[in-house]
């Protein structure tokens, strides 16, 4: 079985709509715990992102962009960013299973998005000139997983509306992360914000099977990843958008409008052989 690394935020939600009480024991007994660790050289910078609509009856919509065709008015955006160390620690899980545990530190920022008159496709800055324009309105809060002392929490614009204001000192913060990263600045606690967990394989005839199956046919029929994920809501709750993401980039296809090539379409045609 395949496996994926998943900020803290994401694993919470794959652990409810898998029902894995393990998982979610562990990540409530981590997320007060920093390790004193000797070695804390960071080795790699990431970023997630993930839209929740609450639109959906049967599943949670996860996607790293905003919905297309403007038929959702009311959905939380988070944006984590983060530093990763080399440490790693492993735990017992449910049965044999272990539970792979990552350090590292970071900032979440969720930003809640409400009466939507327009579609949005992009970031915070999308979403701030939708609200410029008064078209959205939305608010944010952010949830920090170890930030060093200092400067760092001048950055952190106060909780409240989203403007244009907030938007510059989120970027500032961003770049100062990416500065502590490059710094490899050994002063610093680190907590566990990546956990390891399994994937569904292609062939499985789990929840995921139909949604895997679609992506890769939209993939051979010379579809973009946005293409694909609004064919999908045109049946709300049937595919999982995070399946679709998934198989387009296991094909090689990360961006949103790049056109698939043919070792992308050789890649689809192996999954859907599989």
């Amino acid at each position: 079985m395949a496996t994926k690394w998943l900020p803290i935020d994401k694993a919470i939600v794959s652990s409810l709509t898998g029902n894995d009480k393990t998982i979610l024991n562990r990540i409530e007994e981590l997320s007060n715990e920093t390790i004193p660790n000797d070695d804390k050289t960071l080795t790699e910078f990431k970023t997630y992102q993930r839209q929740v609509s609450k639109n959906f009856n049967t599943a949670i919509s996860i996607s790293p962009f905003f919905k297309g065709d403007g038929s959702y008015d009311d959905f939380t955006y988070t944006y984590f960013l983060g530093a990763f160390s080399d440490k790693y620690r492993f735990t017992k899980g449910s049965g044999s299973s272990i539970i792979a545990e990552r350090f590292g530190l970071g900032i979440e920022i969720e930003l809640k998005v409400t009466n939507l008159k327009t579609s949005i496709k992009g970031g915070f800055a999308s979403i701030g000139a939708a609200i410029d324009m008064e078209l959205a309105d939305a608010s944010y809060k952010y949830h920090i997983r170890s930030l060093p002392d200092g400067d760092f929490n001048t950055l952190l614009p106060p909780i409240g509306q989203f403007n244009s204001e907030a938007i510059e000192k989120f970027k500032l913060l961003v770049n100062k992360l990416k500065q502590l990263y490059k710094s490899a600045n050994g002063n610093i606690d680190l907590v566990a914000i990546e956990i390891l967990l399994d994937e569904a394989p292609m062939n499985s005839n789990g929840a995921n099977a139909a949604s895997y199956y679609f992506a890769a046919k939209r993939l051979l029929d010379d579809q973009t990843l946005s293409d694909a994920v609004l064919s999908a809501r045109s049946s709300p709750g049937r595919y999982n958008e995070d399946a679709i993401q998934y198989v387009y980039a296991r094909c090689g296809v990360k961006s949103l409008n790049e056109k698939p090539t043919s070792t992308s379409k050789d890649a689809a045609k192996k999954l859907i052989n599989n």
